[in-house]
């Protein structure tokens, strides 16, 4: 075993995803049953795993179990995987919406948790494309994951078939590693309504093909209202995801009570 830098032995130096490393079946046997295998371990195995050869974002069988196996506890932890109406974009991270969503689950569990994982800008593929090392990176295997996502690739002329299918395997995925989904829909600003006929029902469909519970992001009227937008006009202010955060709270905790779809 290789040593520290004070000396000792170092029991993360040896751990490489290679073909020469234990099977990642072994590693569960050996953490769970005998308890000689630490956190650090499945984080470099996973590491190996996530990606094909053209760093697609994909998530292999053995990474999937990785994340199956992960500790669980009554305590709700979120998952919000999201573009910049998730990550905050122009407000503080105490407005953001991650944040908010988890003061309001406060008033149900005082250690309740949203780790954030949105990144504005993000199109759908971006989003599948770093899922791996979202996932891989969480303390635990989340109760309920919330997508948020599609908004960037209507803006920025995505074929909505690409849009689907993107969205289709970033849900799949999280269904594979036995979490519960929560899809939020969005509205198509005015001043690209003539797109909207090709994102009607695809949400929706999506949901029911993947066992999430859906809902608009935006309440009536919230999107693109003066009062609510940031100077660009576009993107919400602190008042507007307080309300969006009022608008989805009901229907969170209740997914949060429901198990995951089964696998297909």
């Amino acid at each position: 075993m290789a040593r520290s830098r004070d000396g000792g032995e170092d029991p993360q130096a040896d751990i490489k995803p290679s073909s020469s490393f234990p099977h990642f079946s072994t590693l569960v046997h050996l953490h769970f049953y005998v308890g000689t295998v630490p956190p650090h371990a499945y984080r470099r195995w996973f590491a190996g795993l996530t990606s094909d050869a053209s760093g697609a974002g994909l998530i292999s069988g053995a990474a999937i179990i990785y994340i199956r196996a992960m500790p669980i506890n009554s305590t709700p932890y979120v998952l919000a995987l999201g573009d910049s109406l998730t990550a905050g974009y122009g407000l503080p991270t105490r407005a953001s919406f991650a944040a908010k969503l988890e003061q309001a689950l406060h008033d149900r569990d005082p250690y309740a948790t949203v780790h954030n994982a949105g990144v504005s800008g993000d199109t759908t593929a971006d989003a599948l494309r770093r899922l791996p090392s979202v996932l891989s990176g969480l303390a635990r295997k989340p109760d309920l994951a919330i997508v948020e996502l599609g908004a960037n690739d209507l803006l920025r002329g995505v074929a909505p078939a690409r849009t689907r299918a993107n969205l289709d395997e970033i849900l799949g995925t999280l269904r594979s590693c036995g979490i519960a989904t929560f899809l939020t829909t969005f509205e198509v600003p005015p001043f690209l309504r003539a797109h909207a006929p090709s994102y009607d029902g695809m949400y929706a469909d999506l949901a029911a093909r993947h066992g999430a519970d859906h809902a608009p992001f935006f309440p009536p009227g919230v999107m693109g209202h003066p009062r609510l937008t940031l100077p660009d006009g576009l993107h919400p202010n602190a008042c507007a995801i307080e309300l969006v955060v009022a608008h989805l709270l009901p229907a969170i905790i209740s997914a949060l009570g429901r198990p995951p779809a089964p696998l297909a």
